[in-house]
């Protein structure tokens, strides 16, 4: 009776938990399909509780925007022993270097187990991850829209992508590794 207890609740649990990721996927379409430039605005923040949710889903704890003197975090949550710090952009056009440095000095301003997860829909440009990881060590890592995409498509779990990316950026410094890639090796 015990087992089969077990069982149901993790059916119950594993079916919510696909209801859930099937609302995100939802979430993500409707804001993608911004028109009036209030919903474009709009949808950065939509981005950030999306990806609070997400994370949550996954069952990481995880800090919605807040912030710290000057600086606005846009999320942070603990994994493998390590805080992240979040900056999301949902922008017509990708981050140029400098965007990715203003996540480099807020995770450099807090403890060495600090790491950055920057998530950019637009994608990242090729020259400008070059330029920022020329000659330096980096503790971020990058997420674009195609990557969230899989994710929220149940192709990869948050946790397995994150994995990956940890992995890639740890033994090989390629910081931004896209998901796809992983399919296609």
């Amino acid at each position: 009776k015990a087992r089969t207890s077990e069982a149901r609740k993790k059916q119950v649990a594993l079916a919510a938990r696909a209801q859930k990721m099937q609302q995100l996927r939802d979430d993500f379409v409707a804001m993608s399909m911004a028109k009036s430039q209030e919903e474009i605005q709009r949808r950065g923040y939509d981005l950030e509780e999306l990806l609070a949710q997400l994370f949550e889903t996954h069952e990481i704890t995880y800090r919605r925007p807040y912030r710290v003197k000057n600086e606005q975090i846009d999320g942070h949550f603990r994994y493998k022993g390590f805080d992240y710090l979040v900056e999301a952009k949902w922008r017509a056009k990708p981050p140029a270097e400098a965007d990715l440095a203003v996540l480099k000095r807020k995770v450099e301003k807090k403890l060495e187990s600090t790491r950055g997860l920057f998530v950019s829909i637009a994608g990242f440009r090729p020259e400008v991850i070059y330029e920022f990881t020329r000659g330096e060590s980096s503790s971020t890592i990058l997420m674009d829209g195609q990557d969230l995409i899989l994710v929220l498509e149940g192709q990869i779990s948050l946790v397995d992508a994150l994995e990956l990316k940890i992995q890639k950026a740890a033994q090989e410094g390629i910081i931004y590794f896209p998901l796809a890639q992983r399919f296609s090796q």
